[in-house]
């Protein structure tokens, strides 16, 4: 059976993987759907995936939506690799902040079911689970990004893993997270899409699409009229003024720290942030986080298969110490 390492970033706004990022949404049916397309059929119910973001949850683990939106990411990499049947290992994370709390619940939670099978699109799909490891949020897209950009970070410096649920915040010192320097504020790029929305709601009485604000966001062709153009860039300009200000207001010298952006909001903060390049720093790839923690699982069992060896010939050399020392006595 293949082995397949799926990291996995479940976030507020948008599931990633290191090749799918889709909204975390989702609408249930009992009933079977007239079309298959990212449409995942569990347990007798039917969910299109990617449909009607889930409202903001502090505790992912809560119930079930957060299991189904891990098994269409499964679907999607297993599709991917031409599998439908695999033995899974789920590399996952949490904010650094939160993991000593939340890293055991997390595992459990993907881990609930050891066989799972399901229909994804069409196609059946059995998988296995056999681990779940969880690493910490935006130190893994920070290893990601060091390994592909051949780079090393600071010594010291700020990393700000903007997501859309969630602004994380920690100071590093030699690769290693300062404890009472760690935060997590409750804002994130969900608010300037609400904020945006609503002011858009005020101004004109209509209602406006979030695809079409990540489109300008994303700097895709979009066909919008001048004023809406500007009231969306208006209000992520105010955003970004507002987010960097947590970090001033958590007591940071931003004149001799320098500032490393990741998260969905690392795009935002570079295009409407309007900050010294000198001291900021982007990691722009949304699946950052889900190819970083791939990384560190790879690089941990390397580590483990690494010591075994090892440990095997400490106690065989041991052994062999001793059966001379009893032949010399003979």
């Amino acid at each position: 059976m293949e082995h397949l390492i799926i990291g996995i970033d479940h976030g507020y706004g948008r599931m990633k993987t290191e090749n799918s990022n889709f909204v975390s949404g989702m609408t249930e049916s009992t009933a079977e759907l007239p079309f298959s397309s990212n449409v995942l059929e569990y347990q007798g119910r039917f969910y299109s995936i990617g449909e009607s973001r889930l409202p903001y949850k502090a505790d992912k683990t809560e119930d079930a939506d957060y299991y189904v939106l891990t098994l269409a990411a499964i679907a999607k990499e297993m599709q991917l690799a031409g599998v439908d049947t695999a033995g899974i290992s789920i590399a996952a994370g949490t904010p650094l902040s939160r993991y000593g709390a939340e890293k055991q619940k997390l595992q459990s939670y993907l881990t609930q079911n050891k066989e799972v099978s399901f229909i994804w699109e069409g196609h059946p799909y059995q998988v296995k689970i056999y681990d779940a490891a969880v690493y910490a949020q935006g130190l893994s897209a920070l290893a990601w990004w060091s390994a592909m950009e051949k780079k090393q970070a600071d010594e010291m410096f700020i990393l700000a893993d903007l997501g859309s649920g969630t602004f994380d915040v920690s100071l590093i010192t030699g690769n290693r997270p300062v404890s009472n320097k760690m935060f997590s504020f409750n804002i994130g790029v969900n608010r300037v899409y609400n904020a945006i929305k609503e002011s858009y709601a005020r101004q004109t009485g209509k209602s406006l699409e979030e695809p079409l604000i990540e489109k300008v966001i994303m700097g895709q062709p979009v066909r919008l009229k001048k004023e809406c153009m500007d009231l969306i860039n208006g209000e992520l300009e105010k955003f970004t003024r507002d987010v960097y200000g947590y970090l001033k207001d958590a007591g940071f010298n931003l004149d001799t720290i320098p500032v490393y952006w990741c998260g969905g909001g690392a795009l935002v903060m570079q295009k409407y942030g309007q900050l010294e390049a000198e001291m900021n720093e982007y990691i722009l790839n949304p699946n950052a986080n889900a190819s970083g923690y791939v990384l560190t699982y790879r690089a941990m069992e390397r580590k483990k298969k690494a010591a075994e060896p090892a440990a095997g010939a400490g106690k065989e050399g041991t052994r062999g110490k001793g059966r001379g020392k009893k032949g010399q006595h003979q």
